[in-house]
């Protein structure tokens, strides 16, 4: 999952046995992620999201409630645009 979504956001990672490889790059963003409804995945691909040059959607953002339910409020009070749109 790791892999996946670094590589989704116009980073290179690859996985090589047991470890994770990690280049250096600057996230691209402007994908759509389905995170696994892994909070931490979510959580992973929001930072990653931060440092982006367009924007990211993530389709699985209510998998942050398991371990920080208030990620999302505490993330936009850093100045982060946050939107929540309900799924159909």
């Amino acid at each position: 999952a790791i892999v996946e979504i670094l590589n989704k956001m116009g980073c290179r990672a690859e996985r090589r046995g047991g470890e994770i490889w990690i280049y250096p790059s600057k996230p691209r963003g402007g994908a759509e992620l389905w995170c696994f409804g892994d909070h931490r995945i979510v959580m992973m691909a929001a930072m990653l999201a931060c440092g982006a040059d367009r924007p990211t959607v993530i389709k699985d953002p209510q998998a942050v409630d398991k371990s920080y339910p208030g990620f999302w409020r505490d993330l936009a009070s850093l100045g982060v645009k946050v939107e929540i749109y309900e799924q159909e």
